[in-house]
C-alpha cells in the first residue's frame, strides 16, 4: 500500500475508503504497539485482539470516568451508565446473561419476518434513492415493534435514535449533545410508560420479558430494565446500518456474488457473514488497563488505553487465510466484528437476521447496485464503518 493511499492512523482507517490491505499489515507486522501520536497502546492482530478482549484487567470505561463527562447528570448519562455493554465489575455477570436471556426468547423466525414486514412498509419511502435512511430506520422500527412499541409511534423513536446515538460520539458537537439529552429524555419517558402498561397487561414482548428475567436475578431496578431496552435499540442502530449499507457495497463490488445470492436467497446468511468479516460495522473498540500488570503479553500500566482493531483481526492472516478475499464459502471463518470475551455483543443473530431482511427485500426491489461501485463517502465515525448511500 503507497503512502497516499494509507489510512492516517488507525482510528481514521475506519472511514477510509479501502482500509483492508492496511489492517491485514498491521495485523502481521504490528500486533501490539504503542502509538505516541494517539496515546494509546494498539491491538492489531487476531491473537491479541482476542487477549485484550478476555483479560481480567481490561475495563470497557476508564476507571475516572464510567460516562462521559458531558452527560453526567443528564438522563442520556444516565442510560449510557447502566447500559451492559458499558459496565464491569460486580454484577456485570448477572446482567449481562439477564440480557442475552431477553434476546434469547426472541424466535429468529418471527424476528425475520417482523424484520421483513417492516423492510417492506420502508422500502416504499426509501428505495432506491435514500438507501442510507432505510439502513437507519429499519433496524429502529424492528426492535421497537419487538419491544412492544406502538407503530405509530416508531417514527418518532427512530428520530430520538438518531439524536441519542449522535450524542454518545466523542466528534459530537455542543448542540448535538444538547439534542441527544432531550432525545433521551423522551425515549426513557415512553418505555417507562410502556413498561408500566406492559406489566399491568402482560404483554409477551421483549421489554416485558427483559423486565421479568432481570427481577428473577435479583435485578428489580427499573433504570436498569429501561436503559437496556434503549440499549437493544441503539446498539443495534449504527451496527445494523453499516452491515446492511456495507453489505450493499460489497454487492456492487462483487457482481458474480450479487447474481449469486439473488439467485438464491437461502446464502444471505452466508453472504451477511462473510459482509461482517471483511468490512466490519464496527472496526474498532476500546478498552482501559483496570491495574499494572501483563496484558497480551505487554506489561502495561492503569489506566493505559487500547484501541483494539476489530477490522484487523479479521484480516490477519493467521485467523482468516487470503482474508483480502470475499469468500462466499469461506470455512471456518473468525470474525471479531461483534467483540469476544465478557463483552462479546449479545445481539449479533439479531443484528443480522435485520440485516437478511433488508436484504431480502431491497432483491424483490430489484434494486441495482452497480451505482454503488463508485468511490464511497462514509459516516464520519472513530469507530463505526457506515457507507453514506443516499442519492
Amino acid at each position: 500500500m503507497s503512502l497516499s493511499t494509507r489510512p492516517e492512523n488507525p482510528i481514521k482507517a475506519a472511514i477510509h475508503a479501502n482500509p483492508n490491505p492496511y489492517y491485514t499489515e498491521l495485523a502481521a507486522d504490528k500486533a501490539l504497539y504503542y502509538d505516541h501520536a494517539l496515546h494509546m497502546w494498539i491491538a492489531a492482530s487476531a491473537e491479541v485482539v482476542n487477549a485484550v478482549l478476555t483479560s481480567g484487567l481490561c475495563r470497557v470505561r476508564p476507571a475516572a470516568e464510567p460516562v462521559p463527562a458531558a452527560l453526567v447528570g443528564s438522563t442520556a448519562g444516565q442510560i449510557f451508565g447502566a447500559l451492559v455493554r458499558m459496565t464491569d465489575g460486580q454484577g456485570h455477570a448477572v446482567l449481562k446473561a439477564g440480557v442475552s436471556a431477553a434476546l434469547d426468547t426472541l424466535n429468529s423466525t418471527t424476528t425475520f419476518e417482523v424484520s421483513l414486514r417492516h423492510a417492506r412498509t420502508l422500502a416504499t419511502k426509501y428505495i432506491p434513492n435514500r438507501l442510507t435512511d432505510f439502513a437507519f430506520n429499519l433496524p429502529v422500527y424492528v426492535v421497537a415493534d419487538l419491544l412492544g412499541v406502538p407503530p405509530q409511534q416508531h417514527s418518532l423513536v427512530a428520530l430520538w435514535m438518531a439524536d441519542f446515538v449522535r450524542c454518545l460520539s466523542p466528534i459530537s458537537t455542543v448542540e448535538q449533545i444538547e439534542q441527544g439529552k432531550q432525545a433521551a429524555d423522551q425515549l426513557f419517558d415512553l418505555f417507562g410508560r410502556l413498561l408500566s402498561q406492559q406489566t399491568a397487561e402482560k404483554n409477551p414482548t421483549l421489554l416485558d420479558y427483559l423486565s421479568q428475567i432481570l427481577s428473577q436475578v435479583n435485578i428489580p431496578d427499573s433504570t436498569l430494565v429501561l436503559s437496556n431496552a434503549i440499549g437493544f435499540i441503539s446498539q443495534t442502530y449504527e451496527a445494523t446500518a453499516g452491515l446492511i449499507g456495507n453489505a450493499l457495497v460489497a454487492l456492487a463490488a462483487h457482481p458474480d456474488i450479487d447474481a449469486q445470492v439473488r439467485a438464491d436467497v437461502t446464502l444471505l446468511p452466508l453472504f451477511v457473514d462473510e459482509v461482517a468479516r471483511f468490512d466490519s460495522p464496527v472496526q474498532n473498540t476500546r478498552r482501559f488497563v483496570a491495574a499494572d500488570g501483563i496484558v497480551a503479553g505487554q506489561v502495561m500500566k492503569a489506566d493505559d488505553s487500547i484501541l483494539v482493531l476489530l477490522a484487523a483481526a479479521n484480516g490477519d492472516k493467521t485467523a482468516n487465510p487470503k482474508p483480502e478475499i470475499f469468500n462466499l464459502g469461506r470455512e471456518h471463518s473468525r470474525c471479531f466484528s461483534f467483540g469476544a470475551g465478557s463483552h462479546a455483543c449479545p445481539g449479533q443473530s439479531l443484528t443480522k437476521s435485520i440485516t437478511q431482511a433488508a436484504l431480502h427485500q431491497i432483491f424483490v426491489s430489484g434494486l441495482d447496485v452497480t451505482a454503488l461501485s463508485k468511490p464511497i463517502n462514509y459516516r464520519p465515525s472513530t469507530n463505526t464503518r457506515v457507507p453514506l448511500l443516499n442519492v
